[in-house]
């Protein structure tokens, strides 16, 4: 292979790594707005699917940046640093993923993924009527009026 051509390829690879960043960027809007495009019935399908699919990317890129290591490949000290950055927060932003829907709710055995599709179907059933905040003034007249104590998770108590 000559050298003309070498750089090509070269070049033609550091050109996809744009346009698969740029994707992935331009992704994150539908990805957002879409309680406002995807049909009721088909969002927790949807959101399962964008998950998974994510959380199987993340997987990859940490496999690839483990076996880099493994291989001995010298990485700039810049660039690890906000690898391991980006990376951290893409695991945050998994983790609250997780963690959705097990602020305020009593330990009843429900798995994090049954807590959200509920509310996620409970959202969609109300979707059709003007919004009912009733219930919600009514735990908040009682907890300002002390009626309503806060249970929170003893320290303790963490799995």
């Amino acid at each position: 292979m000559n050298g003309k051509r070498a750089r090509r390829k070269s070049e033609t690879r550091l050109a996809a790594l744009v346009y698969l960043s740029s994707t992935l960027d331009d992704l994150s809007l539908p990805i957002q707005l879409a309680e406002d495009w995807v049909r009721p019935a088909d969002l927790l399908e949807f959101l399962e699917e964008v998950e998974k699919q994510v959380r199987a990317l993340k997987g990859f890129i940490d496999s690839c940046l483990e076996h880099s290591k493994a291989s001995g490949q010298r990485v700039d000290p810049e660039i690890a640093y906000v690898l391991r950055i980006q990376l951290a927060g893409a695991q945050k932003s998994l983790y609250l993923i997780d963690r959705i829907g097990k602020a305020g709710t009593e330990t009843d055995d429900k798995s994090n993924s049954v807590i959200v599709r509920e509310q996620i179907r409970r959202a969609i059933v109300g979707r059709g009527s003007a919004t009912d905040f009733s219930a919600e003034a009514e735990e908040l007249r009682r907890l300002r009026s002390g009626e309503l104590k806060i249970k929170t998770p003893s320290k303790g108590s963490r799995p």
